[in-house]
């Protein structure tokens, strides 16, 4: 992943922040109990320290070590990380950019009929950004409320009319009838003790909707310093129902992420996936990313690459 003059200084901060002990870290086991695991990277896209592992045990991908809670938070909080994963070092630009594009218009449509159906009208983003998702449901009369660690989004989506607080858990507040985790369970260190943490602001009748990556579309891009769990179809569907979640719908989002509607159960919900062969099945995803990547250094260093993708895209097309 290339990066401009802002970012590799940022990522260089960042790193020697960790090294000096600045950021504190922490060792930490699998969801599933388990310690044993395979190192697949020492660093993200960008060059952040991030050591990743995969679970022998039931084969999900997790950060660890990883940064303390504490330090995460710091890390949101000062915006740091938003300007090295935003290709345009203007975080607010972005957003801008989001707006405009109608970005979350996919998350509208796919609860949409739900809600009505339900007769909802209440929803609550954690971890809202800007507010760019909760436009949409604003614009036709629903109540939203959002909440985000940056400052500088929640002022920039209040400006735009919408009920957006800085904070996290510490302040959430009241319950409702949609909550929104786009793109944010992949950040939680507890992931069992936000959730239903969570699931406690959720009215009766209510949904979630969660989004992550997935990584049965694996590749060394998807790794980012702010993720702490990666989830293939079948982890992210196992543990959301050990948690009491029951999956109403699941799809796709961006080809190379995925989403779910789920209801929240009093009963234990019943999961007939099976993570028995999922540790052999990722590796050897992870096994063939890194056979490619070899291979294209390799044809890049006797100056062929080039040539070869191109010929590879033609035959495609």
């Amino acid at each position: 992943m290339e990066s401009n003059t802002e970012q590799k200084k940022a990522v260089e901060s960042f790193n020697h922040n960790v090294v000096e002990g600045q950021l504190l870290i922490e060792e930490v086991t699998c969801l599933c109990g388990s310690s044993h695991s395979l190192k697949i990277t020492n660093h993200d896209r960008y060059g952040l320290w991030s050591p990743v592992v995969i679970c022998k045990r039931c084969g999900l991908i997790y950060a660890n070590p990883r940064l303390t809670e504490e330090a995460y938070k710091t890390f949101y909080s000062s915006d740091e990380y938003r300007g090295i994963y935003e290709r345009n070092s203007d975080h607010l630009e972005s957003a801008q950019h989001r707006y405009a594009n109608g970005s979350g218009r996919d998350i509208f449509d796919a609860v949409f009929p739900l809600m009505n159906e339900r007769t909802l009208s209440t929803v609550m983003e954690f971890g809202c950004g800007g507010g760019w998702n909760l436009m949409h449901f604003l614009n036709v009369g629903y109540g939203v409320t959002g909440y985000d660690y940056s400052p500088s989004l929640i002022e920039f989506g209040k400006a735009r009319g919408l009920n957006l607080i800085v904070g996290s858990f510490s302040e959430l507040k009241g319950k409702y009838d949609l909550i929104i985790l786009n793109h944010v369970i992949e950040h939680f260190t507890d992931l069992s003790s936000s959730i239903r943490r969570l699931c406690g602001h959720l009215n009766p009748n209510g949904l979630l909707y969660i989004s992550v990556p997935n990584m049965d579309h694996f590749y060394m891009g998807q790794l980012q310093n702010a993720h702490t769990y990666y989830f293939s179809p079948r982890t992210f569907l196992y543990y959301m129902a050990s948690y009491g979640l029951k999956m109403i719908r699941f799809g796709s989002t961006e080809k190379i992420h995925m989403c779910s509607i789920f209801d929240r159960s009093s009963d234990l919900v019943h999961c007939d996936i099976s993570l028995r062969n999922e540790f052999s099945r990722m590796k050897r995803k992870i096994q063939y990313v890194r056979l490619k990547s070899t291979i294209g250094s390799f044809m890049d260093k006797i100056g062929i690459g080039k040539a070869v993708r191109k010929y590879y895209h033609f035959l495609k097309s």
